[in-house]
């Protein structure tokens, strides 16, 4: 996650939001199998689908380039998902969680998330750019848990 968010302020240098342009997958190579990215249409504050890594796809219920936000998850993950990107892309703010991520068979799964907007021209938010690792459940279709509100923290930029 560090190289990720290092990344992200890499590119950022001296602009409010860091554009899409700037991003350099070679750079964060290793870890594109857990990266996400969403684009937001302000008018609509709708969410959809920009890039997922291997290991995100393979928790989704139908392919994530282009789909709406809401047809890619079940409506309670969809429901949390959107106020969280909403809430980086519109303040704009960095969030990062540690703590359960997936359950499966009854079972909780650890790990981290990371979401932070994105810029065409690098003022204004048009989508946002995440990851999230959970190294103990790869592999399996799993339910998306939501964040727990006292492991999350928030960045506001300004």
């Amino acid at each position: 996650m560090r190289t990720i968010a290092a990344h992200w302020i890499s590119i950022r240098a001296d602009q409010p939001i860091p554009s899409w342009s700037g991003l350099r997958p070679a750079e964060i190579a290793p870890h594109l199998p857990i990266v996400w990215s969403y684009h937001f249409d302000r008018a609509t504050g709708e969410f959809s689908g920009r890039l997922a890594g291997e290991r995100i796809g393979k928790h989704l219920k139908t392919s994530f380039k282009g789909a709406r936000l809401a047809d890619l998850h079940s409506p309670e993950t969809s429901a949390w998902v959107n106020r969280l990107c909403f809430m980086v892309a519109t303040k704009p703010a960095l969030y990062a969680y540690s703590g359960d991520i997936f359950e499966k068979d009854g079972r909780r799964f650890p790990g981290e998330r990371i979401t932070m907007p994105l810029s065409s021209n690098g003022q204004d938010c048009d989508g946002v750019l995440g990851a999230t690792d959970c190294p103990h459940l790869w592999g399996d279709r799993a339910l998306f848990l939501p964040p727990v509100p006292a492991a999350e923290r928030w960045f506001l930029l300004g």
